[in-house]
């Protein structure tokens, strides 16, 4: 109990200084997307200081989001891979929208915008969830019998695996529903 009770210190304090550095001088904070297992839940002292989980990335980086909407405590769990667009402060992360709690089976509904075709099929955007634009790979050696090609302005639903590159979200197409 004492060891939990340092570590919710640790994080009310990380959470109430992460805008300033040593010199207390105000950091510049950006919009990004961060994909990554969950490692760590810690609810807030008060339902009004909603919760803050610790997410380890592929890479392993270590990151620490607040979400304060408490009513979500209940969807995030302990070692699942997920994706969301927060405000980032160096490695503290403000979440502004979950975008999957389930990297591995992400389903997507979106418009095809552009396409690119390459040696294993094509990659595509798509304006999907949140309006937010994914790269989604379609490749014969992912889809089998299900590849086909979609037209700029067709509606599609897919399903497969998520993860953030280069700081855009990318798809790669198991599923065509």
């Amino acid at each position: 109990m004492k060891s939990l009770l340092v570590y919710l210190s640790f994080f009310i304090f990380i959470f109430s200084s992460c805008n300033k550095d040593d010199d207390d001088n105000i950091l510049i904070s950006e919009f990004k997307f961060i994909s990554g297992k969950v490692e760590f839940i810690a609810q807030g002292t008060s339902p009004e200081t909603g919760f803050s989980i610790e997410l380890k990335t592929p890479t392993d980086e270590i990151y620490y989001a607040t979400v304060s909407d408490n009513s979500l405590l209940d969807t995030f769990n302990v070692g699942n891979n997920i994706t969301l667009k927060c405000e980032a402060t160096d490695n503290y992360l403000e979440v502004e929208k979950i975008i999957s709690l389930d990297n591995e089976n992400f389903q997507l509904t979106g418009t095809l915008t552009s396409k690119e075709f390459n040696e294993s099929g094509y990659s595509a955007e798509i304006d999907g969830h949140y309006n937010e634009i994914y790269q989604v790979e379609f490749s014969i050696s992912n889809l089998g019998e299900q590849y086909k090609e979609f037209e700029i302005d067709d509606s599609i639903n897919v399903s497969g695996s998520l993860l953030v590159f280069d700081e855009k979200l990318h798809l790669t197409a198991r599923t065509i529903n």
